[in-house]
């Protein structure tokens, strides 16, 4: 132990320094307790650390403090609590590791509210880095030194600032018989009794193999979310220990132990493999139990099952972010993602990258506002993709309640009142609901800014298309019912966040549609002003908005926009035209000229000839969105006004306010010349009357607003997409050249 004491005497650190760092290991500063000691938490050399101050007295803590401080001298790894130092000084034992700001896993386990934040992907991430650490002590510190930990259990798993599992607290370690990599020991045993090898507890042999069993005792902790002492109660019997209703559950019923909390994240294929590995560990027969490298390896195969893998979803992006094109009039780059989404489980995931990677993609495109044809292409994707993704999400249901009834809800219920343990059980489930809803409600206002089965959820298939053995299935797919999947948070904070960007494609391309229209319209309202308007400008003017509309909708075409987001864009157009010209004819009195009506009625009637030759799936009623302005002009290209009576102009502009219609009448008859008064002077009157008596109304508040946002929803798709739509779709031939694509063209 020499040459270990002359390492460990670069890591002594003065008393003084550990209790300035501790403030005298003040009780506020203490983080943990037991029967070692106590543990502080402090900053030392401006780093956060833990202070393990082990009780002083006896001859077994004196010789437990020395056994750590030569075994952690030697440990490095990822997996491994760091040691900092220590110090032996006026009877002092402590020894200083890094600081684990997550604490122990089994303070998360025993707590419905942090059990429930801890995943099923983070579990297994937890599971493989205690498992590498445990694999390190037995093998990785050469062929003369093997450690056999002895206390493994969730206590002693302690998590870091990104959930990282470090293996701590060595004082009940042993070092393997030199260069025996199987050999034993024969010890006093010690441990903690509900993780303890009942091999090793019985015949006193401890070997790597008594650590394997516990840590599959933490294995099933972590599945079962329930620690080992606990004990629980399943059908109305007497209550067991986790590890005893593991065994009797084995046979096909282990799901009944499952954390409620994940229950449904579970991909059924990682929960086998997880589940084999796990009874391995704990078997009675030392030769069955395998090593921490197997662990390790098993443990990291039901981790890929939930995850896909990252150089494939880096091919997808690279493939899709250009313009791929369309096959039978639908995106190729959504129908490839979905089906990737579909194969890799993403929509099931707690987790994934995908989503903001595809997000990603279309910021970027709206990056490039001008670019109307950018903006089609990627809102008929995106569009494609809701559509899809929303008809593929299976409707929300409560999460699963820990139990099997076959009684409604109220009866559940019911029944819970007479029934403590199944009241307990409703009572958590409705906690960690409540935990993961607010989460949720949190990610999607962070994101936006401005569910599930009673039992594990088999993988999913693509499910618009199946192969077939006929020689037609080679050429042809066959559209099939759409399977229904229960989305995880990520894909319908995903759903939503398309809704947004579709939203916002859809205003951008509105913005560059007013910014163009507009520059006409500005025009048009500028001669009127000037008097200068005449048949050649105005023919110029109006023919340039419909040069504008046949270049949009030839947009609109040739990247297949679905048309009931077509017709939202090309209504809000419309309607803008209709608040331009109508609000000039109340700013500025010279567009109330006859002159002026007939100029605005000439471009009108160019609107309605677009109107009425544009595809009736795009224009419908586009034209009655310029109501205000076509009644409007209608009176103003009226030479006899005052032979006009009150009846006439409320049924010729039956639109319009009474203040309105009073403000454009007084300066059309101002502005005519002609005008010899008579009777229209009294229908004049009563309109100022009336028009007082409504609201007195000032001349800001008679124009019309422009209302340009397009509040969107995914129901507005179903008139223009169908399902079996997708079946002859091709995916994108750029994927077809890397193997983990096959499922794609299969």
């Amino acid at each position: 132990m020499s040459s270990s004491l002359v390492n460990l005497k670069n890591h002594l650190i003065p008393l003084e320094e550990i209790n300035h760092a501790t403030d005298n290991f003040n009780p506020q500063r203490r983080i943990g307790s037991g029967g070692f000691g106590e543990v502080y938490k402090g900053i030392l050399s401006e780093r956060t650390a833990a202070f393990k101050r082990l009780k002083p007295g006896s001859y077994q803590v004196q010789e437990d403090f020395r056994n750590e401080l030569e075994m952690i001298a030697r440990f490095c790894h990822e997996n491994i609590i760091s040691f900092i130092g220590y110090c032996d000084e006026a009877n002092e034992m402590i020894i200083v590791y890094e600081y684990a700001s997550n604490g122990s896993l089994d303070w998360h386990l025993q707590d419905m509210n942090r059990r429930c934040f801890i995943t099923w992907t983070q579990r297994l991430k937890i599971c493989i880095g205690a498992a590498r650490g445990l694999h390190y002590l037995h093998l990785g510190l050469g062929e003369s030194d093997r450690v056999i930990h002895r206390d493994i259990k969730s206590a002693n798993i302690l998590l870091d600032d990104k959930m990282v599992a470090k293996i701590c607290d060595f004082g009940l370690s042993k070092f393997g018989p030199k260069n025996q990599p199987n050999g034993q020991l024969y010890t006093k045993v010690a441990g903690t009794h509900f993780y303890l090898d009942p091999t090793y507890h019985e015949s006193g042999i401890l070997n790597k193999a008594s650590d394997v069993y516990s840590f599959g005792v933490v294995m099933f902790e972590m599945l079962c979310g329930m620690l080992a002492y606990y004990a629980r109660s399943i059908g109305g019997e007497s209550p067991q220990p986790l590890i005893n209703l593991v065994r009797r559950y084995y046979d096909n019923e282990l799901e009944r132990l499952i954390d409620p909390a994940i229950k449904d994240q579970i991909d059924s294929r990682s929960f086998d493999m997880f589940k084999e590995i796990a009874y391995e560990c704990i078997s009675f027969n030392l030769k069955e139990r395998p090593t921490m490298g197997k662990v390790v390896e098993k443990i990291e195969k039901a981790l890929n099952i939930q995850t896909p893998p990252y150089e494939e979803i880096a091919a997808l992006i690279k493939c899709v972010e250009g313009d791929i094109g369309f096959t039978d009039g639908k995106p190729v780059a959504a129908l490839t993602i979905y089906k990737c989404l579909l194969h890799w489980n993403c929509l099931e995931a707690e987790k994934t990258i995908v989503f903001d990677r595809i997000i990603q993609i279309i910021i970027s495109a709206i990056e490039d506002k001008d670019n109307n044809d950018l903006m089609a292409y990627w809102l008929s994707n995106a569009s494609t993709l809701l559509f899809l993704l929303h008809k593929t999400h299976q409707p929300l249901t409560l999460p699963p309640t820990g139990f099997h009834s076959s009684q409604s809800p109220e009866d559940d219920l019911a029944e819970a009142e007479h029934d403590p343990e199944l009241q307990d059980q409703i009572d958590n489930q409705m906690t960690c609901w409540l935990s993961c809803a607010s989460t949720l409600v949190f990610l999607i206002r962070k994101s936006l800014k401005l569910d599930s089965a009673p039992s594990i959820q088999k993988p999913m298939s693509p499910t618009l298309f199946h192969s077939s053995t006929s020689p037609k299935a080679e050429t042809e797919a066959t559209p099939i019912e759409v399977q229904h999947v229960v989305a995880k948070y990520p894909a319908l904070l995903f759903e939503l966040q398309l809704t947004t960007y579709v939203e916002k494609m859809c205003g951008i391309i509105i913005a560059n549609s007013k910014k163009e229209v507009g520059s006409f319209l500005s025009s048009s309202i500028q001669a009127s002003k000037s008097g200068i308007q005449g048949h050649h400008s105005s023919k110029n003017h109006w023919h340039g908005i419909v040069d504008y509309l046949n270049t949009l909708q030839k947009t609109f075409e040739e990247n297949f926009v679905p048309t009931t987001i077509v017709k939202k864009i090309l209504t809000k157009i419309f309607s803008y035209i209709n608040v331009q010209l109508f609000n000039s004819f109340l700013l500025y009195p010279e567009c109330c000229s006859i002159a002026n009506g007939r100029y605005v009625n000439e471009g009108l009637a160019e609107l309605k000839l677009w109107c009425r030759e544009a595809t009736e799936k795009y224009a419908g009623s586009l034209f009655d969105e310029l109501n205000h302005v076509r009644q409007a002009t209608q009176f103003l290209i009226i030479r006899s006004k005052w032979e006009i009576s009150y009846k006439r102009i409320n049924n010729l502009c039956s639109i319009l306010s009474v203040s309105q219609l009073h403000k454009i009448c007084t300066t059309a008859c101002f502005q005519d010349k002609n005008y010899l008064g008579g009777g229209f002077d009294e229908v004049i009157a009563s309109l100022a009357i009336k028009s007082e008596d409504r609201n007195n109304a000032s001349s800001d508040s008679l124009l019309l607003k422009d209302t340009s946002r397009i509040h969107f929803s995914v129901d507005d798709l179903v008139d223009s997409l169908q399902v079996e739509d997708f079946a002859n779709v091709n995916p994108a031939i750029g994927l077809a050249k890397y193997p983990g694509f096959e499922f794609l063209y299969n």
